[in-house]
């Protein structure tokens, strides 16, 4: 809400109109930005409905009928389906009205009267449901539901939440008034403090704000990263219906009056950035150049908002050549595959071979193809024609370039400007090559059949499964944590459900290429196979590698270590070779998984229990560095040239119960790079540390942003 924060002054035009009419460019600077054709369905706004219609019967009922009780009951069910979150807290309060109730009517104290058991009989079936959904509720009762830390604590600035009220200046003597999720919620109960439907949405909004103060949590475990956003719209919910209800008792032409003053004050810088946006849509014609293209590493992220902004624009003379002399469903290899089905209806010919998926991803198999033309990846994914941009052909290996130029391998059809059409000829699917060591040909050929297989939870989502599809003969095992390979970024309509580790011995691991394998034994630290993405290693040491050993251009080894009291003392030396694809270094302490090798637990390693400067810049060649660590206080101390210990800055709190991990960790800009764990950490229940040193050569090869392309792409 617009209030004057001075006297006004220059400026003060241009401050109103960036709050009531923000500017809008055109292209879009994302994806995000842009409305048509937008179309993302949140969940929680079919939840909020289910939510409100179960507190509404409950709030104005006054009678208990077993029907009412068994359908509210089921709505509460499907509600956890829907929006985890929610759902407990509307249980909550179904409960509260019904104890409420039976306190007021002296039903409690006696031997379980029928009345009691009526009140009791919804919220406890409705219980039941939840408990058996199979949602994210279940696996917390039954202790599978994910590795993500929450824990109880008041945040340390609660301003975050947005619980009372701001006020942010601008230009001109302007001030923006926040008004918080409690002062909104407190208005709506002094507004209808008789209406106890507003009592229960303003119940919620508490409940919600409760959780968001009180609760620290990783990024998203248990989706209850919403707890805020929950509480401010529940709070809304209640003053709207608030509002409404004192507005109803007004003569009619005050009430619409002041319902417009509201309206204008509330809805209007809300709505102000999307109908300029919508404005300007129209007005220039609803068209996929308006989109924009995002120039940005960021491109993937946008599309879970269902839309795709073309990175490359085709020829004109090669959309039309394709249209008229290929069949509609010809599969054509192209570096921009998404450009290329939108422009000529041409089947997507990047995805995954044994796995549906509802949203565009690259396979392995087109990985090899698009890197290195592997003739059996080529095979699989049926590729009748290649089209060929000159960008794209220069980034091939030589060996490709040759197998491209050979007329008995790709016939030339068409060549525009820079961009050429082969045909793929029988020759080239049937040709007999070794397939380039870093290609998932290379690990589909590494991986025995019946082999049993470890998918480490350090490893991107999106990696494992592609690993998976490259082993089809392999049995999957991991810790517990994942249900099924659906990960977030990939819809499987198919599933791979990996075993509990329990006591089974691997044959294999698939861990992060930015790992470094200091937990395995020296001899089994080379891997078997390795790309920019997943390394693959034996957990046997029976396996041979099928690749010459990863150059190693960063290496950190573990000296002259030893303990006391619960402290860690060591000389670190680490060295640089190549100061090429990391610009910073520091130290993490990461939670360990529940294997013995005790791999991360997660990746990327962004939210760290604890975390200790390094080096801001690589420096090339050798350091060596004494170190005193204490788990306990959250403390990494560097002994200096004088042997004076010198704290090092940091952030996160001592480490509880569990077994951790001690990493050096290289950074590119924001972006981990490598990480290279030097210590497990087990700290007992009873708080004692103790230590297991890493020893030996730890070596690493920075692996850094996403697949290389020549548009960084692949």
């Amino acid at each position: 809400m617009p209030i004057p924060a001075g006297i006004p002054a220059a400026g003060l035009r241009a401050a109103l109109t960036d709050a009531f009419w923000p500017s809008v460019e055109l292209p879009w600077p994302s994806e995000q930005h842009g409305v048509p054709p937008n179309i993302w369905k949140p969940l929680f706004p079919f939840g909020y409905a289910l939510a409100i219609v179960v507190l509404e019967r409950v709030a104005a009922s006054k009678s208990r009928p077993w029907p009412r009780a068994v359908v509210l009951a089921v709505l509460i069910g499907f509600l956890g389906l829907v929006d985890e979150t929610v759902a407990p807290v509307a249980l909550a309060l179904w409960a509260a009205i019904e104890v409420g109730r039976l306190v007021r009517d002296r039903g409690v104290g006696s031997n379980v009267p029928p009345a009691t058991l009526r009140a009791a009989a919804g919220p406890a079936l409705a219980a039941g449901l939840l408990a058996g959904s199979g949602g994210v509720l279940t696996g917390v009762l039954t202790g599978s539901g994910g590795g993500g830390d929450l824990t109880l604590g008041w945040l340390l600035d609660p301003r975050d939440r947005g619980a009372l009220v701001s006020i942010a200046t601008q230009p001109g003597g302007l001030g923006l008034l926040n008004i918080g999720t409690a002062v909104v919620a407190s208005v709506a109960c002094v507004l209808a403090y008789r209406n106890r439907l507003v009592l229960v949405l303003a119940g919620a909004s508490l409940v919600f704000l409760i959780g968001a103060l009180t609760l620290r949590y990783e990024a998203a475990p248990h989706d209850v990263a919403r707890f805020d956003g929950h509480a401010r719209n529940f709070a809304l919910l209640a003053f709207v219906l608030a509002l409404a209800l004192r507005l109803a008792a007004l003569p009619r032409l005050r009430s619409l009056g002041v319902a417009a003053v509201v309206i204008g004050l509330v809805t209007w810088p809300t709505v102000a950035a999307p109908a300029r946006s919508l404005g300007l849509a129209v007005g220039h014609g609803v068209q996929i150049a308006n989109a924009g293209s995002v120039q940005s590493e960021f491109r993937d992220w946008y599309w879970y908002m269902g839309r795709y902004s073309p990175q490359d624009q085709l020829a004109d003379e090669v959309i039309a050549w394709i249209r008229e002399h290929t069949s509609a469903e010809a599969r054509i290899l192209s570096p921009t595959p998404l450009a290329l089905t939108m422009a000529t209806g041409r089947p997507n010919a990047a995805g995954f071979t044994r796995f549906p998926h509802g949203r565009a991803t690259y396979g392995p198999e087109y990985l090899d193809s698009i890197r290195y033309l592997e003739p059996a990846a080529i095979a699989r994914l049926q590729i009748e024609h290649v089209h060929a941009p000159d960008s794209w052909v220069a980034t091939l290996p030589e060996r490709a370039r040759r197998w491209l130029a050979d007329p008995g391998l790709f016939e030339p059809l068409i060549r525009v400007g820079t961009d050429s059409i082969y045909r793929v000829r029988a020759a080239f699917q049937g040709l007999e090559a070794r397939p380039d060591q870093e290609s998932y040909e290379t690990l589909r050929m590494a991986i025995p059949e019946g082999s049993t297989v470890y998918l480490s939870p350090a490893t991107d989502p999106l990696n494992i499964a592609r690993a998976a599809a490259a082993m089809p003969e392999a049995e999957f095992v991991d810790q517990g944590s994942r249900s099924s390979l659906r990960v977030r970024d990939l819809p499987l309509s198919s599933d791979i459900r990996p075993e509990p580790l329990g006591r089974t011995v691997p044959d294999f691991a698939v861990v992060s290429a930015r790992l470094a394998p200091a937990m395995l034994p020296p001899e089994w630290r080379h891997p078997i196979f390795r790309n920019s993405e997943i390394a693959v290693y034996s957990l046997n040491g029976t396996a041979g590698s099928v690749m010459e050993p990863p150059p190693r251009p960063f290496r950190v080894e573990v000296s002259d270590w030893r303990t006391t009291n619960g402290r860690l003392a060591f000389t670190a030396t680490l060295a640089n070779l190549n100061a090429e694809g990391w610009t910073g270094q520091d130290w993490v302490v990461t939670r360990a998984d529940s294997s013995p090798w005790a791999f991360p637990d997660s990746w990327p390693i962004d939210r760290s229990p604890q975390w200790f400067a390094g080096q801001i810049a690589p420096q090339s060649g050798t350091l060596v560095h004494r170190y005193e660590y204490d788990p306990k206080a959250g403390q990494l101390a560097l002994r200096d040239h004088e042997s004076s210990l010198v704290a090092l800055p940091s952030a996160g709190d001592g480490l509880g119960p569990g077994v951790w991990l001690l990493s050096v960790r290289l950074r590119d800009d924001y972006r981990l790079v490598a990480l290279v764990p030097v210590a497990k950490i087990s700290i007992s229940e009873g708080g004692d540390a103790s230590y297991e040193v890493y020893q030996g050569e730890l070596g690493v090869r920075p692996t850094s942003g996403p697949i290389a392309s020549p548009r960084g792409r692949f």
